[in-house]
Order: C-alpha cells, then structure tokens, then sequence
C-alpha cells in the first residue's frame, strides 16, 4: 500500500513536471548534453549514436522559439532533425520495479494462476500491466510529443496488482502486515 501510495505520488509530481513547469524537460535536455547514464535510449534507426546527440533534444533549438501549446503543428509532414530516438528515465523503470518486488516479498503465501505463487502471479501481473503502460506511452511519444511516463507506466502497474492480487489474496494484498502486539 506504501508502495501505491508513493507510485501515485511520483506519477502526479512527473504529470506537473513535464506538461505545467516543464523543468523535467530541461532535466531530460541536461542529462543528454552531459551523456550521464540515467536514461534509456531506444533508437528509431539502426546507425544511431548517442554519443552524437546534440544537448537540445528535448526542447528543440531554444525554450523562446519552441511552442509548448503546439509543439507537433502539423502530424502529417515529418519534422526536419526531429529525434532519433526515445528517450526513458531509469525512475520510469524503478518505480513500477518496485511494485513487483514488493508483491515477490510481502504478499502471503498461496496459490496463483498457471501453477506459480500468489505473490509471483500478482507480480508478473503487475509487470504485465507496466508492460501495457509502456506501449500506450510509446505510442504517444512516437508522435514526437515529450509525455510524461510514471502516469501511464505506474497506473498500468498499479492497475495489474489490484486486479491480480485483491483478485488472489483479497484484502491480504492491500493490507500493511503490521501488527502491534
């Protein structure tokens, strides 16, 4: 429950961060600039080289001349320099991880589908739902415009755990296991 609690957080604070203040942007055009390992790049074509990628990907040549409102006026004409490739940070990764690791732990013990645990089943579950999240965002950033991730990533997570584990375990799955005596 922590977990979801946090993965709802995160989600919200990367949904203001990338569409309202867009500073998760600059972030994003930073990291490239300085090629530091805490992203994902998925080339569009073969031949791709990051260590080639300029250090105004995210935001086009300047903040002043990019349009935030419309920045994909016109779908249908491909874009001159338009990026080579996808670009994911590692959080996008780790904070649905999380959610599986912790329903590998600390789900109780019984029996899932297809022969695994409740906790594996609720697990790969959750996995599947990030899984989901995944392509819906990839479909969105495809059409060249910067989303947010967390929102659909730990929302797909999210989603597979509630169903797999209220589904498997009952109110076991949304429970602290804390006692106090």
């Amino acid at each position: 429950v922590l977990i979801i609690l946090f993965m709802v957080i995160a989600a919200v604070y990367d949904h203001w961060a990338v569409n309202s203040s867009k500073h998760m942007l600059e972030l994003a055009d930073t990291m490239i600039a300085l090629k530091l390992p805490v992203l994902l790049v998925a080339p569009k074509e073969k031949g791709y080289s990051f260590l080639d990628e300029g250090d105004q990907v995210m935001r086009g040549e300047t903040p002043d001349e990019m349009d935030w409102d419309d920045p994909a006026p016109d779908a249908s004409e491909p874009k001159k320099g338009g990026r080579d490739a996808l670009f994911m940070g590692l959080g996008d990764v780790i904070f649905p991880g999380m959610l599986v690791i912790s329903a590998l732990t600390f789900l109780p013990d019984g029996a899932g589908w297809f022969g695994m645990s409740l906790a594996l089943t609720t697990g790969v579950v959750a996995l599947i739902g990030g899984l989901v999240g995944y392509f819906v965002l990839m479909t969105y950033v495809a059409m060249g415009r910067p989303q947010a991730g967390l929102p659909l990533l730990n929302g797909g997570s999210i989603l597979g755990y509630l169903v797999a584990g209220v589904i498997l375990a009952g109110s076991g799955a949304l429970s602290f296991g804390i006692s106090l005596f």
